[in-house]
Formats: structure tokens, C-alpha cells, sequence
């Protein structure tokens, strides 16, 4: 454990392990640099280094002197107690400070599911974040069971799943939320269902919200991919995260894909990757060009830091360790110095995804092969990837010439 002498050094260090877990943004820098600079102040008039009782006290009456609302107040929390953690000497990953108590399950049979269901998370490589929130669903649910009387999963039904979505636990809450939620629980079921706890297709009563409308798609323009793929020295990602920018421009790969892409993934010989899809399980061969070659070989031999992992795609700072958060790619870095007229609509990797699959389809290539370049068994899911083209929607614009008008409209 180490000893902090004064605030300022507990504050620097928990920020350096802060920027070895997550490539925060610079908003997000800015937000810690300032609440630093107030807690300093309140620290000042104690013996100890840092009081997590008296830090919290501060907050309370700081959020309710200025009429801050509760998303303002759960932020700067997390700051209080990433110092508090560190002070003690338990911050050594990436963490989540649940402000509302997760429910749990008292049922043994339930808590031993619960383990295998993220033992099977774990296995599947998903971040420790989305392991997180999906586990909090799960246990939900089966508190919701024990509270319905059921202690058994074999016991689930679609009724009992159904009842569940209409229950209290979903009352008043944002649809977006309610939606995501579902979807978890989808998924819990789906494993049930894999492992014949459950009857076959019970994970159909977990029925999501539905956009109505469809949306063109943003991608990124050639003057835009030029940026983005251009020489940023003073940033210790620059050779890094181009060639994560290129994998999922050239090949459309998922961002879950990149950070989990391991070396014997790629054949440089015959410049194909080879993987099993994170998302779909499903086996993915895609080929890369000379560009995305280049820049595998440039990042692993000039920037890449000496470690055994197998993973291509390791941290610049801190213990080195494979990336596990999509924010470690980040393109708004690139961006900086540009006019806001030239930046990207959307900050990560998925609108380079769709920017590739656009690409395929102004080249002529069929919906099926778009498809299939992008690992999607479904041809419908290609839809929402692809862009229509400004040009191609004006030739389809009416002409109102053989339109008579008599006046009186204003």
C-alpha cells in the first residue's frame, strides 16, 4: 500500500492509474482537475491526507448550494471515492460505484445460476463494465422470482418473464433504459435456454422498444478520413489507434473485435484476419490491404510496449494489460485542431464500420456480400450500416413544374 504524504500526491497518483485504465476524454480530465482543485481546499483543514466523511460532507452541501442535479452529483462521487479507493490502497482496476443497492438473490441454486451466467460473460471476453451491469440485471430478475414465490429456473415461463417486464421494477423510467434491460435479460435467457434449464424460445417474451423511424446514417467523408489517419506524434496513441482506425475502416471490425485481436488472429503472408466473432461466436475471415499492414507492422514494432501478452493491442501507461474499454480509441483526439465543420458526427470506431460498409455498396457490391463482410448472418441488419449517398437522393426529388399555382399561400 502506499503512504501519500500530502493531497496533491494522492490526487496525481489516482489520476496516472485513472489514465492506465481508460483513455478519458479531455472534458473528463478537465471535471477531475477542477473538483481536485475544490476538495484541496477542504483538505486543507484536516490532519489526515484525505477524509472520504469529510469530502462527502462537502459534496452534499456544494450540490445543494448550486441546485445540481443528481446525474452532476453521481459524477463528481466517482471522483471521491476513485480517491478514497486509492488512499487505501484498492484501486488497481477500471470500478463502478453503484448509487442504488443491487438487489440479490438469497436462493443458493439462484447464486450458484448467477456464477455460471458470469463465468460465461467472463469466457466470452465482454468488458468488465458490461459484465457489471449485465450481472445487476440478472440478479433483478431472480430477486424478482423469489419474490413471486419461484425458486427455480427451471420454473421460468414467458408468463413469468412477461410479468416481470410489466412489474414496478419498470415503472417510470426512461424507455432507453427499459430497453437495454430487456435486452440483458434476453440474453440471461438465451444462456438458460442454451443449457436446457429453460424450455426453447422463452427469450422471445423479452419484447424491446422499436424505433418507428429510420435515419440516414452518418459516416466519415474523405477529408475526414484523411484527418483521422494522419501523423499525431504528441500523442502517445498516435500509431495505436491509426491502426485500430484502419481495421475497422478497411475491414469492418467491431470495436470488441479490435481490442480482442490476438496475434495468431493475422496472416500477414496471405493478409487475412481469422477470428471468432465477440458478438456472434461466429467465424470471421476478412482480408486487409497493404495500408492496414503497414500500420499492424509500424504499431507492434515502433510503439507497442515489450509484454508476453498474445493481445495486439495493449496500454500505453500503467500495468500492461489488453484494452478492455471501447474509450481507448477514441477519434475525437484527431479532431482538436479541426473547424467544427469538418468533424465527425459520431466519436468512436462503429461510424468507421459504417463508413466501410457505405463504401462497399457505392463499389457496386451486393447487399448478401456486405453482409457477410461485416459478419452478419441477417442481410437485414445491413440496413441501418448503410448510408444513402446526398447525390442519389436529389435524382430522386419531383419536379414541380407541371404544378399550377394561383397564389394566396402566404
Amino acid at each position: 500500500m502506499k503512504k501519500f504524504n500530502v493531497f496533491d500526491e494522492l490526487a496525481f497518483d489516482t489520476k496516472q492509474k485513472l489514465l492506465s485504465f481508460c483513455n478519458y476524454a479531455p472534458k473528463t480530465l478537465s471535471r477531475y482537475d477542477s473538483i481536485i482543485e475544490m476538495l484541496k481546499e477542504v483538505m486543507d483543514g484536516t490532519e489526515m491526507v484525505f477524509s472520504l466523511s469529510r469530502a462527502k460532507k462537502w459534496l452534499d452541501c456544494f450540490i445543494a448550494f448550486n441546485n445540481y442535479s443528481d446525474y452532476t452529483y453521481k459524477k463528481y462521487r466517482r471522483i471521491i471515492l476513485l480517491l478514497n479507493d486509492n488512499y487505501i490502497g484498492e484501486l488497481n482496476y477500471w470500478k463502478i460505484f453503484p448509487s442504488v443497492h443491487r438487489l440479490m438473490p438469497k436462493s443458493e441454486d439462484f447464486l450458484k445460476t448467477a456464477s455460471l451466467y458470469e463465468e460465461h460473460l467472463k469466457s466470452c471476453e465482454y468488458a468488465e463494465k458490461t459484465i457489471y451491469i449485465r450481472m445487476s440485471f440478472t440478479y433483478g430478475f431472480l430477486y424478482y422470482l423469489e419474490s413471486v414465490g419461484i425458486d427455480d429456473v427451471r420454473r421460468i415461463t414467458a408468463f413469468t418473464v412477461s410479468d416481470y417486464i410489466s412489474s414496478a421494477h419498470f415503472k417510470n423510467r426512461a424507455p432507453n433504459g427499459v430497453s437495454t434491460e430487456i435486452i440483458g435479460i434476453r440474453h440471461f435467457l438465451r444462456f438458460l435456454e442454451d443449457r436446457d434449464f429453460i424450455k426453447k424460445g422463452i427469450h422471445h417474451a423479452c419484447f424491446s422498444r422499436k424505433n418507428k423511424s429510420r435515419r440516414i446514417i452518418s459516416t466519415y467523408t474523405d477529408k475526414q478520413v484523411d484527418i483521422l489517419c494522419g501523423e499525431y506524434q504528441a500523442l502517445q496513441t498516435n500509431l495505436r489507434n491509426r491502426a485500430a482506425y484502419l481495421l475497422a475502416l478497411k475491414c469492418g471490425l467491431r470495436t470488441c473485435d479490435i481490442m480482442n485481436l490476438k496475434f495468431e488472429n493475422i496472416n500477414f503472408k496471405e493478409r487475412t484476419i481469422r477470428l471468432v466473432q465477440n458478438k456472434t461466436k461466429e467465424v470471421l475471415v476478412i482480408p486487409f490491404d497493404t495500408e492496414v499492414s503497414n500500420a499492424l507492422i509500424r504499431y507492434i514494432l515502433e510503439e507497442r510496449r515489450e509484454c508476453s501478452s498474445n493481445y495486439v493491442f495493449v496500454t500505453v501507461t500503467g500495468p500492461v494489460r489488453k484494452l478492455t474499454h471501447h474509450s481507448s480509441f477514441r477519434t475525437e483526439t484527431r479532431f482538436r485542431e479541426t473547424d467544427e465543420c469538418d468533424r465527425p458526427v459520431h466519436d468512436g470506431l462503429h461510424i468507421l464500420r459504417r463508413t466501410y460498409a457505405s463504401e462497399l455498396l457505392k463499389s457496386g457490391i451486393s447487399v448478401s456480400l456486405i453482409a457477410s463482410a461485416l459478419g452478419h448472418a441477417d442481410t437485414g441488419t445491413v440496413d441501418r450500416y448503410l448510408a444513402v449517398e446526398e447525390e442519389k437522393m436529389r435524382k430522386c426529388s419531383l419536379p414541380i413544374d407541371g404544378i399550377s399555382y394561383k397564389g394566396g399561400l402566404y
